[in-house]
């Protein structure tokens, strides 16, 4: 494997990593023999008082009795926008591909969208606002199919959207209120789809007993 780190400048940062590897499973009968190739690159950049984000890209080669090839990236970023008010993006993606049938295996994909409201001359009260989009399929088995055979998979798309507010009442007491929401499509190779929505509401009553010793009541 090789790595290297190297700090750019006061505010970026780069990472670049090479490994190759082989993988042996025996299962009882058979030794299976896997070679893997992967590498990675990654880029951070961080002004403590504005912006910041963080990149990433991965690849991943297995040659074998199966052949796959995966791709990754993840990347975040938070900015603020003025003293009282902070946005934040997050973009997650994978990706799998079984050569030996010749199919998309796997894919998650992740989208995040974050807002935060923290006045700093009343800070009494803040606010917290977040919506995230969900894609994710996965095969039904690990089992490797052979050249030319279909994978069933199992797909499922949510979109969940939370808010969360709290207020110091007083120097001991904080009210906490908290709502979330889940809507999500289920698809299983051979089934109807199917919809959910899953709602939760939380209310909490915080009280600092002593410095940073809190009890809290919860429904």
């Amino acid at each position: 494997s090789l790595g290297q780190e190297t700090k750019l400048s006061d505010k970026w940062q780069f990472w670049a990593s090479a490994q190759q590897g082989t993988i042996n499973d025996y299962n009882g009968t058979t030794n299976i023999e896997t070679i893997r190739e992967s590498g990675s690159l990654r880029f951070r950049y961080t002004d403590r008082d504005k912006t910041a984000f963080d990149t990433k890209l991965e690849a991943r080669f297995d040659e074998g009795d199966v052949d796959k090839h995966q791709y990754l990236t993840a990347n975040t970023m938070r900015h603020k926008i003025t003293e009282d008010i902070t946005v934040s993006l997050r973009e997650n993606y994978s990706r799998t591909e079984n050569r030996t049938a010749d199919q998309t295996e796997a894919l998650f994909n992740e989208t995040g969208l974050g807002f935060a409201l923290r006045p700093v001359k009343w800070d009494k009260w803040h606010l917290l606002a977040k919506y995230t989009y969900l894609k994710d399929i996965y095969p039904e088995t690990q089992s490797a199919p052979t050249e030319g055979s279909p994978v069933g998979a199992t797909k499922t798309l949510s979109n969940i959207y939370s808010l969360e507010t709290a207020y110091d009442l007083s120097k001991y007491f904080q009210l906490v209120e908290k709502y979330a929401l889940k809507n999500m499509k289920e698809t299983v190779t051979g089934y109807d789809e199917t919809d959910n929505r899953v709602s939760l509401w939380i209310n909490r009553i915080n009280y600092n007993v002593i410095k940073q010793w809190y009890a809290a009541v919860e429904h």
